[in-house]
């Protein structure tokens, strides 16, 4: 009798660990090793809002599966401009074969002459008009300013904000996203302002 309850006992842990593994498995294509998309991805999963099946779109490339470990592990939380999580329905809609379960959809820096610290200048009306396009969703954060014809990048961003003459623009526009990749490739990716000044 007493064999028999053991038996039983092992029966039954073995039946736990099979499921482990095949929960495991199931989940397998999140163990990447980023801890803030993983953990804000699974609580949009857990919301019910995107599924385990959700697509990638990495600077507007949709990832294959085989990709996804090694692009995401390698994104760096610092990095990532936005991450929008697109529900199941929205998602179908935008790609009805391969998006029903949704979509996460992550921007971030390519560009190292891009980023946050090159973007300090004393010219308080250009970043004032550049933040009032971020708030209308025309841009992202950082984006790429290009001063009559010429895209700056590193130091430059700096350096001709400070000096520029505020009394001297003729207009502030920005391209869309399409548009801009077209022109500048890959250091669009936040969006592009575009700046004439009476000196073109």
């Amino acid at each position: 009798m007493f064999i028999l309850i053991l038996f039983s006992i092992v029966n039954i842990s073995c039946k736990k660990d099979s499921d482990n593994k095949n929960s495991d498995n199931e989940n397998s294509k999140h163990s990447y090793s980023n801890d803030y998309i993983r953990d804000t991805i699974s609580i949009e999963i857990n919301k019910g809002v995107i599924g385990n099946k959700h697509l990638f779109i990495i600077n507007e490339n949709i990832l294959y599966e085989t990709e996804i470990y090694n692009i995401i592990s390698k994104i760096k939380k610092d990095d990532i401009i936005s991450l929008t999580i697109i529900d199941k329905n929205e998602a179908s809609e935008k790609y009805p074969s391969t998006a029903k379960d949704g979509i996460v959809k992550i921007n971030y820096y390519i560009d190292t002459l891009l980023k946050p610290k090159y973007y300090v200048t004393q010219n308080i009306e250009i970043m004032n008009a550049i933040n009032n396009l971020i708030s209308q969703r025309k841009v992202v954060r950082y984006p790429l300013i290009v001063i009559d014809g010429k895209p700056l990048r590193g130091t430059e961003i700096k350096q001709y904000l400070d000096i520029l003459n505020n009394n001297s623009i003729k207009s502030i526009l920005t391209m869309t996203l399409k548009s801009g990749l077209q022109l500048y490739g890959e250091r669009a990716i936040n969006g592009v302002v575009i700046i004439n000044t009476m000196f073109d």
